[in-house]
């Protein structure tokens, strides 16, 4: 997972969180879990999307795209036939 992390990820140059679901873990600095999200990095590359936990695509990601998972395994496919996951995948459009 890391290594696709960093192949994706290394040179972005921005970051923005287009949406965020968690919930907050009781007790003294116990932190929160992670329901859903999406965030969107840009960089000299382009964009990509991480999205997880049946977050919604955003509007601007309606064509082909490259959905990446985090063992590194790669297919093209139109983005309505994207399904989301507990999982995050890398989704670049194409």
């Amino acid at each position: 997972m890391y290594l696709t992390l960093v192949e994706k990820l290394n040179d972005f140059d921005s970051v923005e969180i287009v949406y965020e679901d968690y919930d907050e873990v009781p007790g003294e600095n116990s932190g929160a879990c992670s329901r859903a999200g999406v965030y969107r990095f840009s960089g000299p590359r382009g964009v990509v999307y991480v999205l997880w936990g049946g977050a919604s695509l955003p509007a601007e990601i309606s064509d082909k795209v490259r959905v990446t998972d985090i063992h590194g395994t790669a297919n093209e496919m139109e983005a309505s036939a994207l399904v989301i996951g507990d999982d995050p995948v890398f989704v670049e459009p194409l």
